[in-house]
């Protein structure tokens, strides 16, 4: 846990012990207010020197309810040299503060890191609740014995976890395509002027990289086969039209036997 207000004030290490953690955490007040802005940039690049076990779910809960130095007296830190420590870290950031920040303080480090933004006025709980349940784990692999000899087309499966949770139909597509890693890897990110894709080979017959506006808008198509390995994309549209700065949504569509589909998604943020 990190502390700040100008200036850092309390970095806690790691702990295993819930009690002495909880007790750090009630010591926290309210103090020096009426003074925007605060350290958040280094508050946050104090966080990635913390050692995080290798394969572990690197996730930054970011609580303030103000604005931030950047590149001023009490820091010569940028945005951008922040986001890229996070995600040279692979730390996911999520934000709890007031609404009227969102876009010009908190968006800019909390999209690229793929964390969500909350109101600071919400439900604590709630909020801790969703992190905790989006953020345990980012994939599962289910098993199962049929009493049929044949493979089923769908398989209708439920979740229900902490009072929440839905259904969806799923659609087997055998042993032979799962794979423990995901198949669409890309550097760098926040990136200008080019971004790469990296897309590993597999028992796929080819498929597309989409990218898509924050409208929903499909603004450039690009065909795969299975020796496809890189792509280099210099941020043109389908016309070959630069885009604009921001973020973007990325779906890897790759085409599997009998009609069936896999797909991936990630953001992307393209900064000039």
């Amino acid at each position: 846990m990190v502390t700040f207000l100008d200036v850092i004030e309390n970095i806690y290490p790691f702990t295993t012990d819930v009690q002495y953690f909880q007790s750090l955490v009630s010591q926290q007040h309210a103090h020096g207010g009426a003074d925007e802005p605060e350290n958040s940039l280094q508050a946050l690049i104090e966080a990635t020197k913390y050692p995080f076990r290798q394969n572990a779910n690197r996730v930054v809960i970011w609580i303030t309810d103000a604005t931030y130095h950047e590149n001023d007296t009490y820091t010569s830190l940028t945005k951008n040299d922040v986001i890229t420590a996070l995600l040279s870290m692979g730390l996911i950031v999520h934000a709890i503060g007031p609404e009227s920040n969102k876009s010009s303080y908190y968006d800019p480090i909390i999209i690229p890191t793929g964390g969500n933004f909350y109101d600071i006025y919400g439900n604590f709980r709630d909020i801790l609740l969703d992190i905790s349940r989006f953020y345990s784990s980012s994939k599962y692999v289910l098993s199962y014995q049929s009493l049929s000899s044949q493979l089923p087309a769908e398989i209708k499966l439920q979740i229900r976890y902490a009072g929440l949770g839905g259904e969806a139909i799923v659609f087997p597509i055998g042993t032979t395509f799962y794979k423990s890693s995901r198949y669409l890897a890309f550097y760098p990110n926040p990136f200008n002027p080019q971004i790469t894709f990296n897309v590993e080979k597999g028992n796929y017959l080819g498929g597309e990289l989409r990218i898509f506006n924050l409208l929903g808008q499909l603004i450039k198509t690009i065909n795969i086969d299975n020796n496809t390995q890189s792509i280099i994309w210099s941020a043109q549209n389908d016309n070959g039209d630069l885009i604009s700065a921001g973020l973007y949504i990325v779906q890897l569509v790759l085409n599997v036997k009998n009609e069936l589909q896999y797909f991936e998604t990630a953001k992307i943020l393209y900064l000039k």
